[in-house]
């Protein structure tokens, strides 16, 4: 009996462990920043309880009936030889172990196995209706870069408050204009007023280049915490999903996804690149992926290409690994959809959302791609250089209107901008709106 006692007695404070011991930065940095209750809710609850219900239902019942099994075995006389007996208690004590080791790993993981679950998204318009609406909106920030570190705690403050300042200033917005609620907005010109109210019924969500969090291989396990489980409650998938932004999130890998100095993420395969592709299964809008986190969305007449990192594989060969078949991704989309975004009789537009853009369009093996294209892309949205407020650069020198956009940063410091796109499925214009909130006044501003 005290061999069952001391066996549960150690389950149990692995699982005991897996929930509160590598969660004391949550308690070292303080309430104001992160809970205790929410850090349980979205590493345990939220996305994330398929994953514990396996554990707990699945994995602790085993463990319970391997150690009564061991108990049984070596306390009865059973009809094996004492060799063999031997080998058995062997066995079984090798394999609670084992379970526990997978169990510490595993159950404090984001998704561990995979094992989670994102909601449907509700009252969707579909993309064909979208696509009959006069104009359409989204809003684009810069890298998040979500981090709890114990090795930089002022890092990790101001880090986690200016995401969180970000999401509550958006959801302020998201909340004015779903009850039609003009107050405390101040434009810069009639002209962004008008751009404003007639797409903010149709503001479909929010866009993010890259680098969601600053250690991508810190998926969550007995020995890290879980950034990348921080990011998906801060910036869910879609709403239903009950993180805290009210906005759906549509995001491509940086380059912390494959940074070499983060080996860890490529022995896990990546775990930010497969967090976008589960989110994918999911996502409102989406028309097209692959297998490496690419993907391409329909936002009423604007097609919109997420391409991971960079367009050309010559821009990443300082990092340990490589994303793959992006150009494959960007080649077979825009073939894919050649009808309506061809350069001569297409009636869509298009545009890009990558991690750093550095000119690639005059790449010859890219312009070869796009050069039956390249005449209705509208935009490329961008970002790795965190800066504090809004960039914007000709990308095409025949054609003034037509730009890439690197977008403010809460990693840069960002608490108080976003940009805001306005695409007229009439016209098939693409406007920018700068929008800071400052003293609980949202100035709006047009782009030019």
């Amino acid at each position: 009996m005290y061999l069952v006692i001391s066996l549960i007695t150690i389950i149990f404070i692995v699982f005991i462990l897996c929930f509160f011991l590598q969660n004391y930065l949550v308690v070292t940095f303080g309430k104001d920043v992160l809970s205790m209750d929410e850090y349980l809710y979205f590493n345990y609850g939220y996305i994330n309880y398929p994953k514990t219900i396996f554990f707990m239902a699945g994995i602790f019942v085993i463990l319970i009936g391997l150690v009564f099994l061991l108990n049984y075995i070596v306390k009865k006389k059973i009809f094996i030889s004492k060799a063999k007996k031997i080998i058995l208690i062997i066995f079984i004590s090798l394999s609670i172990i084992s379970l526990l080791v997978f169990t510490a790993f595993f159950l404090p993981a984001h998704c561990g196995l995979n094992f989670c679950h994102y909601k449907e998204a509700k009252n969707v318009k579909s993309i064909s209706s979208m696509e009959s609406e006069q104009s359409i909106s989204f809003i684009g920030i810069g890298d998040t870069q979500m981090t709890y570190f114990a090795g930089d705690k002022t890092l990790t403050r101001k880090r986690l408050k200016d995401n969180r300042q970000i999401i509550k200033m958006i959801n302020l917005l998201v909340s004015k204009i779903k009850n039609n609620d003009n107050s405390n907005l101040i434009f810069g010109n009639d002209t962004a007023k008008e751009l404003f109210n007639n797409s903010k019924q149709n503001l479909i969500g929010l866009v993010n280049p890259g680098d969601i969090v600053q250690m991508t291989s810190a998926a969550g396990h007995i020995f890290n915490v879980n950034n990348l489980g921080i990011y998906e409650y801060f910036y869910n998938n879609n709403p239903e999903d009950k993180g805290l932004l009210n906005l759906s999130t549509y995001e491509v890998l940086g380059n912390h996804g494959y940074d070499p100095s983060y080996k860890f993420a490529k022995f896990l395969n990546y775990p930010a690149k497969k967090a976008i592709i589960r989110r994918n299964t999911k996502r409102k809008y989406i028309v097209n992926s692959d297998s490496n986190g690419n993907y391409s969305c329909d936002f009423g007449k604007l097609h919109m290409i997420f391409i991971n990192l960079h367009l050309s594989e010559e821009s990443m060969n300082d990092l340990s690994d490589k994303p793959k078949t992006n150009l494959k991704f960007l080649k077979d989309d825009l073939s894919k959809f050649h009808s309506k975004l061809n350069n001569n009789t297409g009636t869509h537009r298009w545009c890009i959302v990558t991690h750093d853009y550095n000119g690639e369009f005059s790449n010859n093996n890219i312009s070869k791609i796009i050069s039956n294209y390249k005449d209705n892309c509208v935009a490329i949205l961008c970002g790795h250089v965190h800066p504090r407020n809004l960039i914007s650069r000709r990308f095409d020198n025949n054609d003034s209107s037509k730009k890439s956009y690197i977008l403010p940063s809460p990693a840069g410091g960002n608490n108080d901008e976003i940009t805001y796109f306005v695409f007229n499925n009439i016209t098939r214009k693409f406007n920018t709106l700068k929008i800071i909130y400052k003293n609980e006044i949202f100035n709006i501003t047009q782009v030019v």
